[in-house]
Order: C-alpha cells, then structure tokens, then sequence
C-alpha cells in the first residue's frame, strides 16, 4: 500500500505543476491589454510598408553588387 502511495504521489507531482503553470498563464492572461480591431489593421499595415520598403531596398543592393561582381569579372577576365 505504502508503494502504491509513493507511486501516485511521484505521478502527481508533475501534473500539479502543469495545472499550476496553467492557472498562472490563465492569470496573466487576463491581464493582457489586447488592441483594438483598429489599432491591429494599423499595426499589421505599417509591418506590411516597413516590410516592402527594406525587400526592395535589400533587392536593389543585391542587384547593384551582382552587376557590379559580374562588371569586375568580365573586365579583369
């Protein structure tokens, strides 16, 4: 009897610190400031420019240094 104590109370230690960690997450949850629907669309427009203006700005470079390696090895061929 005294193992089958030992064998639910090993067993059930983890499973209180799973429901304890979900009790916490729950709590903290709840104190979450959300946006709103507006502020969201706002944010994911602006993530969206930033975004389109560092692809293009990355792709102009990779374009300029590519014509600029292919110049220099041709020309020194």
């Amino acid at each position: 009897m005294e193992f089958l104590k030992l064998i639910l109370k090993l067993v059930g230690k983890p499973f209180k610190k799973i429901w304890s960690f979900l009790r916490e997450v729950r709590a903290e949850f709840s104190k979450v400031v959300w946006p709103t629907r507006k502020e969201a669309i706002g944010a994911t427009i602006a993530v969206i420019i930033f975004s389109l203006v560092v692809s293009l700005y990355l792709g102009a470079l990779d374009y300029l240094f590519s014509k600029g390696l292919s110049y220099l090895l041709t020309k020194f061929k």
